[in-house]
């Protein structure tokens, strides 16, 4: 009894593992397709932008290796560190208004109406617009004869050159910039404000609170996750944004609106100097990590979790 009982059990043991290896390769035949084009167009382009940032490399020219000369180089650009104050600039700028109409935008947009399915399709319609019609629109509403200027005439006030102005160039883009996206952010906050039970807002009315003590005491805490994870996504893509820089203002006028990604794109593409171009994209890379690294530190005195 005890041999075929020891058989049976090891047996069984064999047909576990041999289910369990089956399950593996399913596993990885899936994931196949993923991991390749994860390693096809991420790893492989990082690896090959990181040997770049060790070398010298103006395209015309051969490759040669230099170790951390293009990083000392940038320590002592002051090109680089204009480039990087524009890109914050334009990150609380931009994060500013996303947030807070963004936020406004929610809580209109989270109501029981009628049609309240196409009011949320008008606001989610610019984030579809693709980058390219979105700034030509808007370079044409910001030129001297266009609708900003005339409705400004009518208001008796002088005729703003937007995008020609250093002053005013930085925030006609973060504008228009917040024009665009504000709609994913009001979708993240949206779908966070579903979250909330109703039965807390009507246990506060019963106690009396009003509504602003219900924004203040439920809305906002219960929201904080949210708004912690609409504000990491949004430092993130706003420190990398491109399009309209490219598309608007060339970077100009008088480097006001050059951010640091629009200036490895010249370093790079215009000026050939492939190496030093790699090279701040990889420091552009270590300041976005540090700005997620002091958000996720600093969501621990303010995200409350349920």
């Amino acid at each position: 009894m005890g041999t075929i009982s020891d058989s049976w059990q090891q047996t069984a043991r064999g047909d576990r593992r041999r289910r369990r290896i089956t399950q593996y390769l399913w596993v990885v035949f899936f994931l196949t397709p993923s991991l390749i084009g994860l390693i096809a167009l991420h790893a492989v382009p990082m690896l090959v932008s990181l040997v770049l940032g060790v070398s010298q490399w103006n395209i015309p020219e051969s490759l040669r290796f230099v170790g951390l000369a293009n990083f000392i180089h940038m320590i002592n650009d002051p090109d680089f560190f204009q480039s990087l104050s524009n890109s914050v600039y334009l990150m609380v700028g931009l994060e500013a208004l996303n947030t807070t109409f963004g936020l406004l935008a929610a809580l209109a947009l989270n109501r029981r109406l009628r049609g309240i399915s196409i009011y949320r399709t008008i606001y989610f319609l610019p984030l579809v617009t693709t980058w390219a019609a979105v700034a030509l629109a808007w370079r044409y509403m910001y030129s001297l004869s266009g609708p900003i200027n005339q409705l400004l005439s009518v208001a008796g006030i002088a005729a703003v050159p937007w995008l020609s102005d250093p002053s005013w160039a930085m925030p006609a883009v973060i504008l228009t910039t917040a024009w665009k996206s504000i709609a994913w952010k009001m979708i993240i906050l949206l779908a966070g404000l579903q979250g909330i039970s109703p039965e807390l807002y009507e246990a506060s009315s019963i106690d009396g609170a009003s509504k602003l003590q219900q924004l203040f005491k439920i809305t906002l805490p219960l929201l904080s996750p949210a708004l912690f994870f609409a504000l990491v996504i949004g430092i993130i893509n706003s420190l990398q944004l491109f399009d309209p820089i490219f598309i608007m203002t060339a970077g100009g006028p008088a480097d006001s609106t050059r951010t640091l990604g629009y200036y490895i794109y010249t370093t790079g593409f215009q000026d050939l100097n492939m190496g030093y171009a790699a090279a701040m994209s990889w420091a552009l890379l270590v300041i976005i990590l540090c700005f997620t690294l002091v958000q996720w530190y600093l969501q621990k005195k303010w995200v409350f979790y349920e």
